[in-house]
């Protein structure tokens, strides 16, 4: 664009000039791309925004951040929960990790017949279940647990248990048979993880005082 313009704002014509100069008025805003121009050899005024390279488009950069609505964002609960299970000490994480284990042994097989079965909740095992309550929310509630209690609660659901698979123990066409399913088995597993984790266990903040 070596050659003189004319430029035309509203009824105003404007004129001539440079190229260079139809250039700083474009980029200083008072030329608008709407506005009309016109040089030698064309035969009409046309806009200024269909003139090649007089407008430069905006340099490509990041998108506008999202508004707060549109961000998602992990919820003020499961941060904390997350937070405390990687904070927490070995004690604690195992008596958490078997009370869920003991609660999750309830939804299998306690009684296995084939023909007939059922899972903890029918066969009333949520009563050994009670037992583990004072080990398994103390740690929870990051209190300090009574060690002989805990460890006696732990053995008086694990004997329960043991009794109940005692229990199904029978005899069928001169075969001795155990109609035990895998539920009791998990469960007593459990009860030996809560055992550990309460003899180990101390509260987080008995335990960064110690450190």
């Amino acid at each position: 664009m070596s050659q003189e313009w004319y430029y035309a704002k509203g009824e105003q014509k404007h004129g001539p000039v440079t190229s260079a100069q139809l250039r700083d008025l474009a980029d200083s805003g008072e030329l608008n791309p709407t506005d009309h121009v016109w040089s030698e050899g064309m035969s009409n005024w046309r806009p200024a925004g269909a003139v090649k390279g007089l407008f430069v488009s905006p340099q490509s950069g990041p998108p506008p951040l999202p508004s707060k609505s549109e961000v998602s964002e992990p919820s003020t609960w499961s941060v904390s929960l997350t937070n405390q299970w990687v904070a927490a000490s070995a004690g604690k994480k195992t008596i958490l990790a078997s009370s869920f284990g003991a609660l999750g042994s309830l939804f299998l097989k306690w009684i296995d017949i084939g023909f007939a079965s059922g899972n903890g909740f029918s066969q009333g095992a949520y009563f050994q279940l009670l037992f583990l309550l004072y080990p398994a929310l103390m740690p929870w509630w990051n209190k300090p647990v009574n060690r002989v209690f805990g460890l006696l609660c732990v053995f008086v659901a694990a004997i329960t248990t043991v009794d109940y698979i005692a229990s199904l123990q029978g005899e069928i066409f001169g075969r001795q048979i155990n109609t035990a399913g895998g539920g009791p088995f998990v469960f007593l597993m459990s009860c030996i993880g809560l055992a550990v984790g309460v003899w180990i266990y101390r509260p987080d903040h008995v335990r960064v005082q110690a450190g």
